[in-house]
C-alpha cells in the first residue's frame, strides 16, 4: 500500500459471508485506509459477518475514516453483524467528522436481525446528520428491535430536513419482527411528512417500512401529504 497510497482516490472492500474476519482484520483495514489519505471513494460491506466483528473493530475502521479530508462517497455497510451496538454509530459518526463538510453521497447499513441498538445509537446519528451540508444521496438501513424506539424515529425524521441539498433518499427503517411495540408510528408518519416538505431537491425517494405494525391509516395520509409538496419527485 506505501507504493501507491498518496495517489489512490478509490477504494473498494466487499467481505460479504465472510464471518472468520475478526477485528484483527478491521485494525489491518484501518491502517490501509489511513495511509490513503487522499481517498475521494471507499466502500466497506462486512455483510453477514455475524459475532465476529464488534464495536473495536468498527472503531479501527473510523480511526482510518478520520484521516480521510477529501471523502465525497462512502458506503458502510455491516448488515447482519451481530457484535454491534450504539458503541459502533459513535464511532462512525467520529469516524465521519473530518469528511463531512465534503461528503456528497452516503450509504450507511445496520439492519441486524439481532438488533442491539437502541434509541442511544439513532439519536447520535440523527445529532449529526444535519452536519452533512453538501449531502445529495443519502441511504440508512436501520433496525430496532426493543420496546418504545419511536422517539428515536421520530428525531431521525426531524434531522434529514435540514439536508436541503438532498436529491436522493432511501430510508429502511425496520421495525420488529417478534413485537407489536416496536417500530415506526404515526407520529413519526407526521414527522415524515414535514421532512419531505422541506427536501424540496428531492427527486428519488425509497422507503421501507417493513415491521412497523403501529402505523395505521392515518399515517398513511400523513405521507400522501408530504408526497404532495415534492414537484421534482421522478421516482417514489
Amino acid at each position: 500500500v506505501n507504493h501507491f497510497s498518496l495517489t489512490l482516490t478509490n477504494l473498494h472492500f466487499n467481505f460479504t459471508e465472510t464471518p472468520n474476519i475478526t477485528d484483527r482484520g478491521l485494525h489491518i483495514l484501518g491502517d490501509v485506509i489511513r495511509k490513503c489519505s487522499n481517498l475521494t471513494h471507499l466502500t466497506l460491506n462486512f455483510e453477514d459477518n455475524r459475532w465476529n466483528i464488534s464495536d473495536t473493530g468498527v472503531g479501527e475502521i473510523s480511526r482510518g475514516l478520520s484521516s480521510l479530508s477529501h471523502l465525497i462517497f462512502l458506503h458502510l455497510h455491516f448488515d447482519q453483524c451481530w457484535g454491534l451496538t450504539d458503541r459502533s454509530v459513535e464511532n462512525i459518526v467520529n469516524g465521519i467528522q473530518q469528511c463531512r463538510s465534503t461528503l456528497t453521497q452516503l450509504s450507511l447499513s445496520l439492519h441486524n436481525a439481532n438488533c442491539r441498538f437502541s434509541e442511544v445509537g439513532l439519536l447520535t446519528l440523527s445529532r449529526f446528520l444535519p452536519s452533512l451540508t453538501l449531502i445529495q444521496k443519502l441511504s440508512i438501513q436501520w433496525s430496532v428491535n426493543f420496546d418504545t424506539c419511536d422517539d428515536g424515529w421520530y428525531e431521525l425524521t426531524k434531522a434529514l430536513s435540514y439536508l436541503s441539498s438532498l436529491s436522493s433518499l432511501q430510508l429502511y427503517l425496520f421495525g420488529s419482527q417478534t413485537s407489536r411495540n416496536v417500530g415506526i408510528s404515526d407520529r413519526t408518519m407526521k414527522s415524515v411528512c414535514t421532512m419531505l416538505r422541506s427536501l424540496i431537491t428531492l427527486s428519488h425517494l425509497y422507503l421501507n417500512l417493513t415491521g412497523n405494525s403501529k402505523i395505521t391509516d392515518s399515517g398513511l395520509i400523513d405521507l400522501r401529504h408530504g408526497l404532495s409538496q415534492l414537484t421534482h419527485l421522478i421516482s417514489f
